[in-house]
């Protein structure tokens, strides 16, 4: 989040003295959904949070929570370049609010303090928490986990005292936030691609004067340029610090296509969420899926 956050910030303000950027990092506006509304409320002007938590206001969002729908950030990469009018459509008739930015953290994957994880019966007994997101929850328990929803600021104690056993969550979080303290085996169970979207309020946008608007739009494309250049760094430093704080990485799990097949049971959950039929039919087509 911080990527986008001080990236927009360099490219706007060298494009305009009219536009400055204040960053409050690591939560201390709030919670994600909390800021989201905030943007909505005009409260604040932008914020950065995960694609399943916009999902929330704007439900043709929940096209991105699709359990093994992306296999690389560069399939992202590719959508995001191909579908951004339609994203930008469906969230602001679902939400007001308007993608600005997109920033990619790299795959979840699963990490947990008990065992090595190689296939997916190794996850039967494991307490796993996941975000408080249907599609999240629903594939975990297609899976046979037991699936323990659960606000991100309770994570890290219920970890250290054992109330779960693990989470999913993206090598460079796991890092970054020390949870190498708390866990000790990561299976690389690239099931969702972590998707950050930077958001902005279109009535804040609309009422900034043209040339305004020309800088933001064009700073907003400069920051997903180069959030997506940083995304496969992240991941490689994510694995290396918790490598070297004694967390074992394992490789994906050498039955991949059964955990692939269990979560497209969650997908016709998902289906109907999907309002915009013009995003979801440009997402598949670039994406190659038949639909």
């Amino acid at each position: 989040y911080q990527v986008l956050a001080l990236k927009f910030k360099e490219v706007i303000e060298a494009k305009t003295d009219k536009i400055e950027v204040e960053i409050y990092p690591g939560g201390q506006l709030g919670a994600e959904q909390r800021a989201f509304q905030d943007v909505q409320n005009g409260i604040v002007q932008a914020t950065v949070l995960a694609s399943n938590n916009v999902s929330a206001f704007a439900p043709s969002m929940s096209v991105l929570d699709l359990p093994f729908l992306f296999r690389s950030n560069d399939e992202f990469a590719m959508v995001v370049k191909e579908a951004a009018p339609d994203f930008t459509r469906a969230m602001v008739a679902e939400s007001g609010n308007m993608p600005l930015a997109w920033g990619v953290q790299g795959f979840r994957v699963i990490a947990n303090s008990k065992k090595q994880v190689a296939t997916i019966d190794d996850l039967s007994g494991l307490k796993i928490r996941v975000p408080n997101n249907a599609v999240m929850v629903s594939t975990f328990k297609a899976w046979g986990s037991d699936a323990v929803p659960m606000a991100f600021g309770e994570l890290f104690g219920a970890l250290q005292q054992k109330v779960i056993d693990g989470l999913e969550m993206t090598y460079i979080s796991l890092a970054s936030m020390k949870y190498y303290e708390v866990i000790d085996h990561v299976t690389d169970v690239r099931y969702k691609l972590a998707i950050n979207p930077m958001v902005i309020s279109e009535d804040w946008f609309k009422k900034l004067p043209a040339d305004l608007q020309k800088a933001v739009l064009e700073a907003g494309q400069e920051t997903t340029d180069h959030a997506m250049a940083m995304a496969a760094q992240m991941d490689e430093t994510g694995k290396k610090i918790l490598a070297e704080n004694g967390v074992t990485l394992f490789d994906q799990p050498t039955d991949e296509d059964v955990w692939v097949e269990k979560s497209r049971t969650v997908w016709p959950m998902v289906l109907p969420r999907i309002k915009d039929k013009e995003l979801f039919d440009k997402v598949f087509n670039v994406l190659e899926i038949k639909h």
